[in-house]
């Protein structure tokens, strides 16, 4: 398990160029990511991983906006590596399409929670978005980023 790791992101690298710097193609699992700077492509980055994926963006305008700009990488992994967005309240929706379908969504998805540090700011006047912590330490893979 790693603890307390800081990789760099030089000028005009992204945070996948830092990553592969220290050896992962993607990001790691069971971690807490504090990237500091907006914009470095910690979102992309999983949007292009070799896996599937429910990644969690704190509102609607956000995923559209993430739907449109990688419009690309969602097509290109959509046969084998899909990739969910949601909202946490969309959440629920997702946990029982996949239960509807027998898909073990704990041992086959990455889930990765996006600017985390919404769920502090926010949970005093959104309290559902905090539900889908209830389920988040289930997934065998999984990361926070902020």
């Amino acid at each position: 398990m790693e603890y307390d790791r800081i990789y760099s992101i030089r000028k005009g690298e992204y945070f996948a160029d830092a990553l592969k710097r220290a050896g992962k193609d993607f990001i790691p699992t069971n971690c807490i990511i504090n990237k500091l700077l907006p914009g470095l492509g910690a979102t992309h980055c999983e949007l292009t991983a070799p896996r599937k994926s429910i990644i969690i963006e704190p509102n609607v305008p956000v995923i559209e906006s993430k739907a449109k700009v990688h419009k690309n990488s969602l097509e290109k992994n959509q046969d084998k590596h899909y990739k969910l967005l949601t909202t946490p309240e969309g959440f629920t929706k997702i946990k029982e399409a996949m239960q509807a379908v027998d898909i073990d969504m704990y041992a086959e998805c990455f889930i990765l929670f996006d600017e985390c540090e919404k769920l502090v700011q926010d949970v005093h006047y959104r309290d559902s978005i905090r539900e889908p912590m209830n389920d988040f330490f289930r997934f065998r893979d999984k990361a926070l980023i902020s």
